[in-house]
C-alpha cells in the first residue's frame, strides 16, 4: 500500500497533483467489483494528518466487504456513475460524504457553507434552463438582508425570519401577476396573525364561505316555546359557519324564554366565534334574537314573545 504522496497522477482526476485531495484508484483502490477495495479507502483515511484529507472515487464499481468510516476532517467524493456493492460508506463525527450519484447529497459535517456573490442568479436550482424552481438574487446593490430558515424536532415546527445588519425589516411575499398567495391551502391547521393587520384590498373572508356536515334536526335543542311545540327543523345546507332553524310556537311561551341551541357538528373553533343572527317572524309580530356562544355551542333566544302555532326562522353565520 503506497503511503500519501504529495501528488498525485494518473486517472485523469488530481493530475495537477493538489496535496490532499485523492484517487482511490491510484492509492491502492480497484474498482473492479472483485476485490475489497474498503481496506484501502480505510488505509488512506487512517493515515491522514490532523487536518484530514480528501479521497475522490472515480466511476467504477466497487465492492466494500465492510462499510468504511470516513473520519473527522475528511470527506469522501463519490462521482456520478459509480456503483458500490455490499457496503456503503458512512461518515463519522466531523467527516462528510458528497454523493454525486443521484444529483447532491452531503452526508456529515461540512461546517459553514458560503455563497459570496452579486449575481441576479446567486443560487439556482431549475429542471433546464431557467425554469427556475429557486433562486436567489444578490444584485441589489449594498444588500443586507437575507432569510433565515430554522429547523426544529418533528411537530416542533420550521422558523422563517428575517435577518440584517438593520432593526426593523420587512418581509413581502410575491405571487405573479394576477397569482394569489395561498397560506394553509391544503393543511387543516388555522391561521394565526399575531400583530396589527392592514388589508390594502378587498378581503375575501373565506371561514364565512365554508362548508361543513349538513346539519340536522338532532343537531339542535329549543326549550322554552310552549306547550305542543313544533321543533327545531334544521334548514337545507345549513352547517356550523351558516344556515338556519325553524320551530313552531306553542301555548303559554313566556317572553324573552325562547330558546334554540346549536351544538357545532364539525368546525373547529379555538375560542368562541362571532355568529350574526337574525328572526323570521309573522307578519305584524316584532321580535329580535340574541346569541351566547362558545366554542362548542351557541345559544339563540328570542326576544319578545312567540305567538301560539306561528313558524319562526333563525339564520346565522359565524366567524372565527
Amino acid at each position: 500500500m503506497p503511503g500519501l504522496p504529495g501528488t498525485q497522477t494518473g486517472r485523469g482526476l488530481n493530475a495537477a497533483g493538489i496535496v490532499g485531495i485523492y484517487n482511490l484508484l491510484d492509492e491502492g483502490g480497484y474498482g473492479d467489483n472483485n476485490h475489497d477495495d474498503a481496506a484501502a479507502l480505510t488505509a488512506l483515511f487512517n493515515a491522514a494528518p490532523a487536518g484530514g484529507i480528501t479521497v475522490i472515487l472515480p466511476t467504477a464499481t466497487y465492492n466494500f466487504g465492510s462499510a468504511p468510516s470516513v473520519p473527522n476532517n475528511c470527506t469522501l467524493i463519490i462521482t456520478a456513475g459509480v456503483t458500490i456493492n455490499n457496503n456503503q460508506p458512512t461518515a463519522a463525527a466531523g467527516g462528510a460524504i458528497v454523493d454525486l450519484r443521484n444529483g447532491l447529497t452531503v452526508t456529515g459535517s461540512v461546517g459553514a457553507s458560503s455563497i459570496v456573490s452579486t449575481s441576479a442568479t446567486a443560487l439556482s436550482v431549475a429542471r433546464a434552463g431557467t425554469n427556475y424552481g429557486l433562486q436567489v438574487d444578490e444584485s441589489t446593490v449594498n444588500a443586507a438582508t437575507g432569510l433565515k430558515v430554522t429547523p426544529a424536532a418533528a411537530a416542533a415546527g420550521l422558523a422563517l425570519a428575517v435577518i440584517s445588519s438593520g432593526i426593523n425589516e420587512n418581509l413581502t411575499l410575491d405571487a405573479k401577476g394576477s397569482g394569489t398567495v395561498t397560506i394553509n391551502g391544503t393543511a387543516t391547521g388555522g391561521i394565526t396573525l399575531s400583530r396589527a393587520t392592514t388589508v390594502s384590498n378587498d378581503l375575501t373572508a373565506r371561514r364565512l364561505k365554508a362548508t361543513g356536515t349538513a346539519l340536522v334536526n338532532g343537531d339542535f335543542a329549543f326549550a322554552g316555546w310552549g306547550a305542543g311545540a313544533v321543533g327545531p327543523t334544521a334548514g337545507a345546507n345549513s352547517t356550523d359557519a351558516r344556515g338556519s332553524v325553524s320551530a313552531t310556537a306553542g301555548t303559554g311561551a313566556a317572553a324573552n324564554s325562547s330558546t334554540i341551541t346549536l351544538t357545532f357538528k364539525d368546525l373547529t373553533w379555538t375560542t368562541a366565534p362571532i355568529v350574526l343572527a337574525s328572526i323570521t317572524a309573522p307578519t305584524g309580530v316584532i321580535l329580535s334574537v340574541v346569541t351566547t356562544v362558545t366554542a362548542t355551542t351557541c345559544v339563540f333566544t328570542v326576544l319578545g314573545t312567540v305567538v301560539n302555532a306561528s313558524a319562526y326562522t333563525i339564520s346565522w353565520i359565524a366567524v372565527g
